[in-house]
């Protein structure tokens, strides 16, 4: 019976049978025994299991297959302290942005990452492939009318421009927040709702097209995927990452030298940041890393170096959890380790720095 691959693209086997995986992980061969067909598998997969359920899906934007294998994988644990290589020692506070993606520092020297604008760089394309799909005839289910062929190839041209841009901000975040991860133990950033930060203006407002070019800026960035994929790969490695709750600690408003709170500050168009009470002055995202990095060391003037009461987060615990100083942190990940094995023992992050 012929079914449309509109409604039905594509199938899944829930159990082993019906087809087989000759493969340890790198590279090997896929056999479907009731289509009788064989298919090559290139790459190296990050871990390898036990092959459990196949589906096979056809993506109409590149008019390809594709066969998705879901393994029962037993993942590795992170190890913390004697079992780890980690000296606990290594500690960078990241600031995301807009006109700078990423800037960090790390107590020594600070690293600034453009903000690649990949929706700005293929925005053209990708207007003028919108408007060529508008004039031509698109579908109507409830009339009953057919899209044109036309219709097709100009919504395939615009899926591959929404398509390459998605690809390349992966891409980006993969290669940036795998470099952070390699060099850091520690991260220390802000509590970002991106959410809220990417809601529409009101209809009232006047400021709806500065408001909708803030939002684009944001979202090409990724502050929410590159936020999760630092933090995985940091705890993955056993590392922490460490959160500021940025209502109540104003890392943008607080000086670093002297910790006075500046309201003037919040404004993003003031870059340049001049402290009326010391004198310190110093660029934006770079005094905001600042601040976060003293927090996190419990060196920041008008802050305390007690970050459970600061409302300072750890993205180790599955559990939002709250979690105290420095040194209160590293006792809490040392007893973590001993009810493990009894033996394990993880060195104390108040001398991370």
């Amino acid at each position: 019976m012929f079914k449309s691959i509109r409604d039905y693209s594509g199938w899944t086997y829930p159990s082993a049978s019906g087809w087989k995986v000759n493969s340890n992980g790198k590279h090997g061969t896929l056999i479907l025994n009731d289509l009788k067909i064989k298919i090559r598998m290139r790459g190296k997969a990050k871990y390898w299991g036990k092959p459990t359920t196949l589906t096979v899906v056809y993506k109409p934007r590149l008019n390809q297959w594709f066969a998705s294998i879901t393994l029962k994988v037993d993942t590795p644990e992170p190890l913390y302290g004697a079992e780890s290589d980690l000296s606990y020692e290594s500690v960078v506070a990241y600031d995301l942005g807009t006109e700078t993606a990423i800037t960090t520092f790390d107590g020594s020297e600070f690293n600034e990452i453009e903000n690649q604008r990949f929706t700005r760089t293929l925005e053209p394309l990708l207007k003028n492939a919108g408007k060529a799909k508008r004039r031509k005839r698109a579908p109507n289910r409830r009339q009953r009318v057919k899209p044109s062929s036309r219709w097709k190839k100009a919504n395939k041209r615009e899926s591959q421009l929404k398509g390459k841009i998605g690809n390349q901000r992966k891409d980006w975040q993969h290669q940036v927040t795998s470099d952070l991860a390699s060099r850091y133990d520690i991260g220390v950033t802000e509590k970002l709702n991106t959410k809220g930060m990417t809601r529409k203006a009101k209809n009232s407002s006047k400021r709806q097209r500065q408001k909708a070019g803030l939002n684009k800026s944001i979202l090409d960035v990724g502050f929410g995927s590159l936020n999760k994929m630092l933090t995985y790969k940091i705890e993955l490695k056993g590392g922490i990452v460490l959160q500021l709750p940025t209502k109540q600690f104003k890392p943008s408003q607080r000086c670093p030298k002297c910790g006075k709170v500046h309201k003037e500050w919040a404004d993003i168009s003031n870059r340049y940041h001049v402290c009326d009470e010391c004198g310190f002055e110093f660029p934006r995202d770079k005094t905001s890393t600042m601040v976060m990095y003293n927090a996190a060391l419990g060196k920041q003037p008008g802050y305390g170096n007690d970050l459970d009461k600061r409302g300072f987060s750890s993205s180790t615990s599955k559990t939002s959890k709250h979690t105290g100083s420095m040194k209160q942190l590293g006792k809490m990940k040392r007893q973590k380790s001993r009810s493990q094995d009894g033996s394990a023992e993880t060195p104390s992050l108040y001398r991370a720095g």
